[in-house]
């Protein structure tokens, strides 16, 4: 059977008695490994049943390998494999279980139940024999061992000669054989009564674990487990094992292990007093032991690799050699950092400070961060994300204004004070004790420090610690105990705010209250140069020198406060005092102007110009209607912001009185409150801030601007009324009753414009509107027109819109005439006769291109003159809206030309009355209420109404001369025309007309057409030419059919 089936076989639980029996069948070598594979197997994990088959087994092994182990220490590989052939894997066995003998030992001393050695049964299974005369040769020192139970380190007095003998393991009872024998048994138990870890709990790791796997996998799970006493047991008792991974195995205990129960069992390294490394010391090896070791060249090849190698998952750093202290300081410092992870502030300082103990140097740097830290953490009042940022590691990473913002970062105006003298200034002493370590020592650290987070802090958190550094407090209870940096960190803090509100003046005010009081004696209480340069210095400095550039910081101010002398430092506090005055009237009107803009508009003329009507213009707004009081209370403010002695004076100081009447007078208009705009004008006038004149002035610009804010021209609301009304309050004068007048010309025009829409039908009355408005000139008379032709196409008004058209084209010939008379000075004349002259020819090219405008010859003289005015980019567009007319007039010629084809002569007709208006609209009655037929009618009669009148049908040259009034019969451009432009519409002809010059000529006259029709015939063939030109017409309108069948009639 193999050894595998043997251990199938094998009752559970083992006992001695039955694996003895099994093993009896065994040859030595199968022995061997059983008994090695039973330990392994986990199947025994009893103390004294492990020994007695460890003991069985090295028993046949001493046997079955007497020849390997005789090999001198010397021997090479290749000797030994020789001698090993083929019992290699029952040497490995051999091996792991004498591994296992020394395991076991340790075993019953780290292990917390006590193993009771059980009673002789005859002879032990695991007895040594070991030669008398070889235990009395060891030296009685190497005997002697350390109790790590024992009280006290040495022997107890009187045992001095008395040889403590190390107890075999493979013994069950501790007697020695008496002194006649030839052989002496030496017992050593498992442990004694004293050695065992008298504890209840058991240990994390199983006793078949412990013998099977590398001692340093069992040294981490004990040390991760924090089993802290069997650690230390194990290190003592394997120290040349463990030694080299005694940082790892420190890492390995959880970190939140207090290093006070590490030092109590010795596993914190060390420095003793020669600069050397100090840990766990080993417990000295038996000789017994040593002397039946194994060669260590077969240890090193033959022990089983389960016991020996560690998995490549388990990542260590052994330190062979001892540490040097700086080496120490380094793990320390690293240990502490790696603990941020676990959180717990007091573990690391407390590993500091054991460590500190315990001789490792160069940790007082880290102990003072980690104090301070502490200091932050508990007592800052620290919200639960500043806890999870503030660790040791990102301590040390931070700037010295980061954790100082830190401290304060939860402070209120009642306990800022009490934080910045028990959190923050404690931090800065240390930085000047590390300074000075360090051999840079520096007298301002602290003081430049706490100006610094002075100037950090808003005005509500730097009041109180002001008020702290009182100069009527003991010097010993002040923040800051120099007066002169009081005032300029004063003066940094309230011209370098950029806060706003009216709650922000107060704390200015009290932060000033909190300032020393100096009094100049001597030539600098007068000296106005002393004032006016250090005035004119700081207003420089605060003034930003461009819009894009940030005002300066408080640092910058406090740079430049610093070098001020005593005299320019107290000027500078009375300036403040005027300042800060000012600031508070302003806010009080809702006007936010910050402590430094105001320094900064020092002698600016303008700038005050636009503060005070900006003043005015807020103030208008808060006080609404009837708060005269208010507006007494604003003008007596307004003097306040003006007055001072010298150079000293407020927000409002260039300003003159008649400056401040005319701008408060303004704003009390433009609140719209007439009434009080009445008193007030009086009142003004009785202290000589403003004259009639200057109230006309003022009067005429706020109705102005009224009226063009107006959304409405309805004079009886919105800001047209207030614009009407505003004029009441000045006296009357030309100019405020022109005012009126144009206000009610507007609303003349507007109430035209709303309530009619055919208002453009009466121009006589849009001329006088005009001139009501001010428009007297020709020019403005033509625009005028110009408005009325507009409507006019709008409504299709066709006889008005070409009225205006008409004047406009004679007023722009008119200017023509008369532009060489105009002079290089009157060029605003010049401008608007050109504004007139294109608002000409686009309304007649507008109106010669509408299709409904049914007038040709009209039509036609509207588009010369537009293509006469227009500017040279524009003739192409407006010449092919001429083409367009042309082919129209075209198209009737042609109609004409075919009836004439057809034989149709004209015959001598008497006298017959013209078709007129009445006719017109009789033909309009018989259109079934078709208007696009109406219209095609009523062409065409107008047309029938001009061929009758002459009598006789013109030739075709004379039709579209006489008959369209063509505008080219006779009449020159002025601008001649492109010969492209030129160019006729048909094949390139011009149709038989020249542009400019005369009609064609040669063709027969109508008469000879007509002459062989008789009086009937002609009547019938002049009453199908009007039904035929009625339907051309209608059909160049776009009528249908059945709309013109009652037209033809």
């Amino acid at each position: 059977m193999t050894e595998e089936e043997l251990l199938e076989t094998l009752t559970i639980p083992v006992t001695s008695a039955s694996f003895i029996q099994t093993l009896i069948t065994l040859p030595d070598g199968e022995a061997i490994a059983l008994c090695f594979k039973l330990l392994i197997s986990g199947k025994v994990e009893d103390a004294v049943l492990a020994k007695d088959i460890i003991g069985k087994g090295l028993e046949k092994g001493l046997v079955y390998f007497a020849d390997v182990l005789a090999l001198p220490e010397e021997v090479t590989e290749e000797e030994l494999e020789k001698v090993v052939g083929a019992r290699e894997e029952t040497l490995r066995a051999y091996l792991g279980l004498e591994e296992m003998r020394r395991r076991i030992g340790t075993w019953e001393i780290i292990s917390p139940k006590q193993i009771a050695a059980p009673e002789a049964k005859g002879e032990p299974l695991d007895t040594l024999m070991v030669d008398k005369e070889e235990i009395q040769s060891l030296p009685q020192e190497d005997m002697e061992l350390d109790d790590p139970w024992g009280e006290d380190g040495g022997p107890k007095e009187g045992d001095s000669r008395e040889s403590t003998l190390l107890d075999d393991p493979w013994l069950q009872n501790s007697s020695v054989l008496a002194s006649g024998s030839t052989s002496q048994v030496v017992n050593t138990p498992a442990a004694s009564s004293t050695g065992a870890i008298e504890s209840a709990d058991p240990l994390p790791i199983a006793m078949s674990q412990f013998l099977s796997q590398p001692i340093l996998i069992s040294a981490l799970y004990l040390a991760s487990t924090s089993s802290l006493q069997a650690l230390k047991l194990l290190c003592q008792h394997h120290n040349g094992e463990l030694y080299p991974y005694r940082f790892d195995l420190l890492e390995a205990v959880p970190g939140w292990v207090s290093p006070n129960d590490l030092e109590a069992v010795e596993l914190l390294p060390a420095v003793d007093s020669e600069d050397s490394e100090r840990w766990v010391r080993p417990v000295a090896t038996s000789a017994i032991v040593t002397h039946y070791a194994t060669p260590k060249i077969i240890s090193d090849l033959y022990l089983p690799s389960s016991m020996s190698t560690i998995p490549p998952t388990i990542l260590l750093q052994p330190r062979q050699h001892a540490a040097s202290p700086s080496d120490l300081t380094k793990w320390y410092t690293t240990h502490v950092l790696s603990l941020d992870e676990v959180g717990i502030l007091d573990t690391q300082l407390a590993w500091v400070q054991h460590g500190a103990s315990l001789g490792v140097p160069s940790l007082d740097s880290l102990g003072e961060d980690l104090s301070l830290l502490s200091r932050l953490v508990y007592d800052a009042n620290l919200t639960q994300d500043q806890h999870a940022k503030w660790t040791i590691g990102n301590w040390m990473c931070a700037k010295e204004s980061d954790i100082i913002a830190a401290y304060l970062s939860n402070s209120t105006p009642e306990s800022v004070a009490s934080d910045v003298r028990r959190l923050v200034m404690p931090y800065l002493y240390v930085l000047q004790s590390r300074a000075e370590r360090a051999g840079m020592p520096s007298a301002n650290l602290v003081s430049d420090s706490l100006n610094a987070t002075i100037l950090s802090l808003p005005l509500r958190l730097a009041l109180p610690l002001f008020e702290a550094s009182k100069a009527t407090l003991p010097p010993s209870e002040r923040v800051i105990r120099d007066d002169l940096d009081v005032a300029r960190l004063a003066l940094a803090c309230l011209y370098g705010s950029q806060e706003r509100g009216g709650a922000v003046w107060s704390t200015m005010s009290s932060i000033f209250e909190c300032l020393p009081v100096w009094e100049l004696t001597g030539e600098d209480a007068e000296d106005e140069e002393l004032t006016s340069t250090t005035l004119d210095s700081i207003s420089n400095f605060l003034r930003p020198t461009s819009a894009s550039t940030p005002p300066p910081t408080r640092s910058d101010i406090l740079f430049f406060f610093q070098p001020l002398p005593f005299a320019s430092l107290s000027r500078a506090l009375d300036i403040l005092d005027v300042q800060l005055e000012s600031g508070e009237i302003l806010a009080r009107w809702g006007v936010e102007k910050r402590l430094g803009e105001l320094l900064g508009m020092t002698g600016d003329q303008k700038g005050q110009m636009e503060l005070a009507e900006k003043l005015a213009k807020q103030a208008g707004a808060s006080i609404g209607k009837g708060g005269e009081d208010r507006w007494r209370k604003l003008w007596n403010d307004m003097e306040r912001l003006s007055s001072g002695e010298g150079l000293l004076k407020g927000a409002l100081g260039t300003l003159t009185l008649q400056a401040r009447g005319r701008i408060y007078f303004d704003g009390i208009l433009r609140s719209g409150d007439f009434e009080i705009a009445k008193k007030m004008l009086k009142m003004l006038q009785a202290e000589g801030a403003i004259d009639n004149a200057a109230a006309v002035e003022v009067v005429l610009k706020v109705s102005k601007d009224f009226y063009v804010s107006a959304d409405s021209c309805n004079i009886y609301t919105g800001n047209m009324k207030l614009a009407n009304d505003s004029l009441s309050v000045a006296p009357s004068t030309p100019a405020i009753i022109a005012e009126r007048q144009y206000i009610e010309a507007t609303l003349l025009s507007a109430v035209l414009s709303d309530s009619s829409s055919d208002a453009f039908r009466h121009p006589d009355l849009m001329l006088e509107l005009a001139e009501k408005l001010g428009c007297r000139g020709d020019t403005d008379r033509g625009l005028v027109w110009g408005m009325v032709g507009r409507a006019a196409i709008a409504k299709e008004d066709w006889p008005m819109a070409s009225k205006a058209v008409e004047n406009m084209v004679q007023r722009v010939k008119k200017n023509q005439d008369g532009q060489t008379a105009v002079k290089q000075e009157q060029q605003s004349v010049a401008n608007s006769g050109s504004t007139l002259r294109s608002e000409t020819w686009t309304l007649a090219h507008t109106l010669s291109s509408q299709s409904e405008f049914s007038d040709i010859s009209a039509k036609l003289s509207f588009v010369s003159s537009a293509i006469e005015l227009c500017p040279a980019s524009e003739i192409p567009s407006i010449l092919e809206t001429f083409r367009q007319i042309e082919k129209g007039r075209i198209r009737l010629d042609e109609a004409a030309k075919r009836r004439r084809m057809k034989g149709i002569a004209a015959p001598q007709l008497p006298s017959e009355p013209s078709i007129g208006v009445s006719s017109v609209a009789a033909v309009q009655e018989r259109v079934l209420g078709s208007r696009t037929a109406a219209k095609a009618a009523k062409l065409a009669l107008d047309i029938g109404g001009r061929l009758t009148a002459h009598r006789q049908l013109p030739s075709p040259s004379l039709l579209s001369s006489a008959t369209f009034s063509s505008p080219f019969a006779g009449y020159e451009l002025a601008r001649p025309l492109s010969r492209n432009s030129a160019a006729g519409s048909e094949g390139g002809s011009d149709g038989g007309y020249k542009i400019g010059g005369s009609l064609s000529s040669g063709t027969a006259g109508a008469r000879d057409l007509f002459e062989h029709l008789g009086r009937e015939e002609a009547e019938r063939v002049r009453k199908g030419a009007r039904r035929a030109l009625v339907r051309g017409v209608g059909w160049l309108l776009g009528a249908d059919e059945s709309e013109i069948a009652g037209a033809e009639q």
